[in-house]
């Protein structure tokens, strides 16, 4: 059926540019709430359909979890592809990176990675039930074989949340840049497009105490894509992080069954002891530690983000301090902060036209790699010497090492017994103190 104007309601000639475009081409405009409708879907799914199913099947019910994601991300591109004519490539775009973009955005997503460490200490020292509920995603996750964790917890959350958050849910942030309100803003819509996604990705895992450190997840992926036009990369880092969490919860469950029971034992009484004798010296409860150790993480997430993001914005340089752009379209209107020279084509690259700097010397000067390089090393350097002192003054760092195990000769039963260098030395400041008390 044909659409004529009025249609909406709005009265001849009064009809809104997506009412025009709906008139003229069928379809509605890919807008960037298709992307909250799915994530408040996902949400619902969540609480009322994948909670149950993991409660009552365990590591089968997350599959059935991350297989109805899945669903509901294909699902949505199609009901897309239909109302807005937005094709599987624009959604789902698999452009292999090149080498550089690789190592790119592996630096970021290490930088990334660290400043979700600093966050997640930072989460324990306010939230302590932090380490209670890491030790219960243990407990659920080594409830299979190896392999099958690997599958249901890395392989599948990989491809399938990841094709809804940086898939569907990203694609539609995208088309903020239509928005009347920031057309020709560019680096504020990436800015806004990154906030978002990394938002969402965090409120997405229901958890408030790993709202921060997901959220920051979210935003490193969201960041690589928008530099690679690719979803491989964050589906590559996606995996690479469940991997690493799995493989530290079958290694921790393997070094428990390992440990004899009579050292297992005697850690658990030093773990005890120490916690009632040093609980207020201890790093991960004096605020002045932790945040030592999440300035130290963040200057290394700095020096990584960097690099990695130089890496993902490389720009090839000509000379004379021009450049020479793949579109050889730009006109009479060049790039924001260029003009177009009258040389003509650049040199080398026949049909790409010479664009050159407006800006003054001084601006160039602090804006070159050379400067940004120095600033980032010095704040850097900064956040690692204001960490390790705050760590040093914190009076947390432990003064013996409890867990080492030792064994003594028990005399009155002829036998040699195991126990750890904390409860050795307790033992010797009984008996001197007894013996003291003694006439």
């Amino acid at each position: 059926m044909p659409f004529s104007k009025g249609t909406f309601g709005r009265g001849q000639g009064t009809e809104s540019p997506e009412d025009l475009n709906i008139m003229e081409t069928g379809k509605y405009k890919f807008r960037y709430y298709y992307g909250l409708v799915a994530f408040f879907a996902s949400i619902v799914l969540l609480i009322f359909v994948c909670a149950p199913l993991q409660l009552y099947f365990g590591m089968a019910g997350l599959a059935a979890t991350e297989l109805i994601l899945l669903l509901l991300a294909v699902g949505s591109a199609l009901l897309a592809k239909k109302l807005t004519g937005t094709g599987f490539k624009e959604i789902f775009p698999l452009k292999v990176p090149d080498a550089g973009q690789i190592i790119g955005a592996v630096m970021v997503y290490f930088g990334g990675y660290m400043l979700m460490l600093a966050a997640a200490y930072l989460s324990m020292f306010f939230m302590p039930e932090t380490a209670e509920r890491a030790a219960q995603l243990s407990d659920f996750t080594t409830t299979v074989p190896f392999p099958l964790a690997i599958l249901i917890t890395a392989v599948m959350p990989a491809v399938c949340e990841e094709a809804l958050h940086r898939g569907f849910i990203m694609a539609s942030f995208r088309t903020l840049k239509d928005e009347p309100r920031l057309k020709g803003r560019t680096a504020l819509v990436k800015v806004l497009v990154i906030g978002l996604c990394g938002l969402v990705f965090g409120l997405f895992h229901l958890d408030p105490v790993r709202l921060l450190p997901t959220a920051i997840l979210g935003g490193v992926f969201a960041y690589m894509n928008i530099k690679t036009e690719s979803i491989l990369p964050s589906v590559i880092m996606h995996f690479t992080n469940n991997v690493f969490s799995v493989i530290s919860m079958y290694a921790m469950s393997a070094l428990q069954q390992a440990v004899p029971d009579e050292q297992l034992e005697a850690a658990m009484r030093a773990a005890e002891s120490a916690a009632e004798s040093a609980a207020e010296s201890s790093v991960f409860t004096n605020f002045r530690a932790v945040a030592g150790i999440a300035m130290i993480l963040a200057g290394l997430a700095l020096l990584l983000l960097y690099g990695g993001i130089r890496m993902l914005n490389r720009v090839k340089r000509g000379v004379g301090g021009a450049y020479a752009y793949a579109n050889p379209d730009f006109g009479e209107n060049p790039p924001q902060g260029y003009a177009a020279t009258q040389e003509g084509d650049f040199p080398g690259a026949p049909g790409r036209d010479t664009y050159t700097e407006l800006t003054s010397l001084p601006e160039r000067i602090s804006a070159s790699p050379l400067a940004k390089a120095v600033a980032v090393l010095l704040t850097s350097l900064v956040l690692l010497s204001s960490g390790g002192v705050l760590i040093i003054t914190s009076g947390a760092l432990p003064q013996e090492r409890p867990y080492s195990f030792v064994s003594i000769f028990d005399h009155d039963r002829g036998i040699y017994e195991e126990t750890t260098a904390a409860e050795t030395v307790s033992a010797e400041t009984t008996s001197s103190e007894t013996a003291s008390d003694e006439p």
